[in-house]
């Protein structure tokens, strides 16, 4: 009994995993699939990081 050697077998698995992940991409829908972090939260995120850094520079220009 002859055994299949075990680079063919990841070769398979490789040429296998290929075809499903181009699959998935040719599947792929945009619009059904929403962004898990609201954008908002994102925007307040760097506006609050803005106002810190103006803050900040103010109190240097003014001699702090």
């Amino acid at each position: 009994m002859s055994l299949k050697h075990p680079f063919e077998k990841a070769r398979e698995n490789r040429e296998q995993m290929k075809q499903q992940a181009q699959q998935q991409l040719k599947d792929f829908d945009p619009k059904t699939h929403q962004s898990p972090v609201n954008s908002s939260v994102i925007w307040y995120f760097i506006g609050g990081v803005a106002f810190l850094f103006i803050m900040r520079l103010l109190t240097l220009w003014m001699g702090g």
